[in-house]
């Protein structure tokens, strides 16, 4: 897909830019390398719910609404019906792919913001967008009995109770799919309508491996409402809400059969854990490590430097993240960290574009000035206003 895949630059075994040369070959392997090994850690550490396991979704037999995310079970499948592959190697091969995907994504995230400088530079910082992602997917849930006891007239460690996550097929590619789409509605607002075609494609491809996809809605409105043209505004909305009632409807059709034995929300097959999720979080000693692992912590440099942060990057993070992360806390068990992953890249590059920009202000000072927090302009208002944003 254009802008989201490396171009072969100067020669077809390596791209010198900036005076840093990457060598394709070696790129690959390393992709390959932590994309393996990642995947290995994600399969040792978590284990799979058995209403959404791997065979029973390419069989169509999971649990709702597991089964709705549909995209990566129907490759799965037909590849299988080919070439014979066993159903749970083609999964495993699909997630290293997966994070590789990953990287190369976040490499064009940050070509994209103007962060980091070109060549191997720049590709050894789009391999840190694993780390949050990771952090969601593969370490164990940690809770608490008690943090400090008294044994025997010594103050002790309490106990602590360490959970394996759930392992669900569609959580990885839906991290993938949401920093993509993010790239490309930039590339949307800055490059001109010729790429809402590229982002509508994949935007569908996304609501079919998860619908959580439909969060990135409002974003859309809210970043385009001044910087793209009605007509491409109003013609983007209506394909992205049809895409998602049609999908929706006809998957629901489609698997009526399928049914979640702990739903509870109305008629659907969605389970609300809203209650649980608060008293878990009503817990200091949780929701500090909540925290911690949110994100894996990139939420603060966007705090502290929430000044510096792209104003496009705000707009999605307020107008993504906010009711993504309501849905999740209703919707989602917490201690699955999993449920909010696709939060994870987004924090990353807002991370990253904000020190950046805090960076590139310092640098510009004269010897034994500091900036003042209310002066700085944030990298990339200039082109925010030179496409119409005030």
């Amino acid at each position: 897909m254009e802008g989201l895949v490396p171009s072969p630059g100067l020669d077809r075994g390596s791209q010198r830019s900036g005076g840093a040369t990457v060598s394709w070959p070696l790129l690959l392997l390393a992709l390959t390398l932590v994309g393996a090994l990642l995947t290995l850690l994600h399969y040792e550490y978590t284990t799979v719910w058995w209403l959404a396991e791997g065979e029973r979704m390419a069989r169509f037999e999971a649990a709702a609404p597991f089964q709705y995310r549909i995209l990566l079970p129907s490759l799965v499948a037909a590849v299988h019906a080919v070439i014979g592959v066993n159903v749970s190697v083609l999964f495993a091969l699909a997630e290293v792919a997966g994070w590789m995907l990953l990287v190369v994504v976040a490499e064009r995230a940050l070509r994209s913001f103007g962060i980091g400088t070109d060549g191997a530079p720049r590709w050894a910082l789009a391999f840190t967008a694993c780390v949050p992602v990771a952090a969601h997917l593969i370490p164990p849930d940690l809770l608490t009995h008690s943090l400090l006891t008294v044994e025997d007239g010594a103050l002790i460690w309490g106990e602590w109770y360490v959970t394996r996550v759930f392992r669900y097929v569609y959580d990885l590619p839906a991290a993938v799919f949401t920093l993509a789409l993010v790239v490309l509605l930039h590339r949307l607002v800055t490059g001109g309508a010729r790429w809402l075609g590229p982002y509508l494609v994949v935007f569908v491809l996304a609501v079919l491996n998860r619908e959580t996809a439909m969060f990135l809605i409002p974003a859309f409105v809210a970043v385009g409402f001044r910087r793209l043209g009605h007509g491409t505004l109003t013609i983007g909305l209506l394909i992205q809400v049809a895409a998602v009632v049609l999908i929706q409807s006809t998957l629901q059709t489609m698997f009526e059969s399928n049914v979640n034995p702990h739903a509870n929300v109305l008629d659907t097959q969605y389970e609300n854990h809203l209650l649980p999720n608060l008293a878990l979080l009503a817990g200091p000693t949780y929701f500090g490590l909540f925290l911690l692992r949110f994100g894996a912590g990139m939420w603060l440099p966007v705090l502290a430097l929430v000044r510096h942060l792209d104003p496009f990057l705000r707009r999605v993070l307020v107008w993504f993240g906010v009711p993504f992360l309501v849905a999740g806390l209703v919707f989602g068990r917490i201690q699955e960290h999993r449920v909010l992953v696709e939060l994870a890249p987004l924090l990353w590059l807002a991370g990253v574009q904000a020190i950046a920009a805090y960076r590139s202000r310092l640098e510009a000072l004269p010897p034994g000035n500091t900036p003042a927090t209310d002066s700085v302009r944030p990298a990339g208002v200039a082109a925010a206003q030179t496409n119409g944003e005030r």
